[in-house]
């Protein structure tokens, strides 16, 4: 039986009958005896002056934060923690490990069997889940490999955006057509715009929930390229090979050394090859 770790940390807007001046500072003491959401740290009870904020307590300091920005620190602080949970009904593919939101028909899920799961639950507006999948990282770029410049509309994450081939591996986010394809792994939200008349510019981003891509995607010049596998490799001479789960890959270009990885979480263990053509990077 699979085991699931989730914790759950889940917040409310409730009615409060004290009115309180506009502003997003914290207050303490009298002021927060009323007030649902609070934070007590040693001796000191901390709240917001503005009862749709939440106060967040960090290296002795409070901040009153709104829904959306906590999180997003949440997901910068945890990045190297596994990559963001697919989510949606539609975004967990069979054989994933699903679990079911609360008071939510959706669901969020992830191909090993471990969460570590944190919600916000925001009564009478839209919420967000933030979740992640512990020992699941995201594949890492191959050195030879072409940038996506950012679209700059968004502060990104610091994940670079994975495109072609290295999407294979069930990315949480993904914009696809018949051109090109970009992927996030470890971010909250994508988002992708035209950046000239043949290149479509890719951010990752924790800034906002799902994906937002452009209608047509425009690939880039040189992109990533599918490596070739078994018998494929015994046809090209002088290739340069490399094995892995009893595969062996190698690229078409001769002079491009296979990338090959392994993605491999609680249950599941994928092999990802690509063969990354040297190119000028687009400023």
């Amino acid at each position: 039986m699979t085991n699931i770790i989730i914790i759950i940390a889940v917040s409310a807007i409730f009615a409060v009958s004290l009115r309180f001046s506009a502003g997003q500072e914290c207050v303490t003491g009298d002021a927060c005896h009323n007030v649902t959401h609070n934070v007590t740290v040693g001796n000191t009870t901390y709240c917001c002056s503005d009862v749709t904020l939440r106060p967040t307590t960090k290296n002795n300091s409070c901040a009153c934060l709104s829904a959306n920005a906590r999180m997003k620190n949440w997901a910068d602080e945890t990045m190297g923690e596994g990559r963001m949970c697919s989510f949606g009904n539609e975004g967990c593919p069979h054989g994933f490990t699903t679990v079911k939101l609360q008071n939510d028909q959706s669901q969020v899920c992830c191909s090993n069997g471990a969460f570590s799961f944190m919600a916000l639950l925001d009564v009478g507006s839209s919420y967000y889940v933030g979740c992640r999948c512990r020992h699941n990282p995201a594949p890492v770029l191959p050195l030879s490999a072409h940038a996506v410049p950012l679209s700059a509309e968004y502060n990104s994450s610091g994940e670079l955006c994975l495109y072609d081939a290295l999407c294979d591996d069930n990315p949480s986010l993904k914009c696809e057509d018949d051109n090109a394809v970009y992927c996030c792994y470890s971010s909250r939200g994508i988002h992708t715009k035209d950046l000239n008349a043949s290149t479509t510019a890719c951010t990752c981003s924790n800034e906002f929930q799902g994906t937002r891509c452009s209608p047509v995607l425009k690939p880039l010049p040189v992109t990533e390229k599918r490596c070739l596998t078994n018998d494929a490799c015994s046809a090209v001479d002088e290739a340069v090979t490399s094995t892995g789960g009893n595969v062996t890959y190698c690229c078409p270009d001769l002079r491009t050394a296979p990338h090959v990885q392994v993605i491999e979480g609680a249950t599941t263990r994928s092999w990802i090859c690509s063969c990354s053509a040297p190119t000028e990077i687009i400023g």
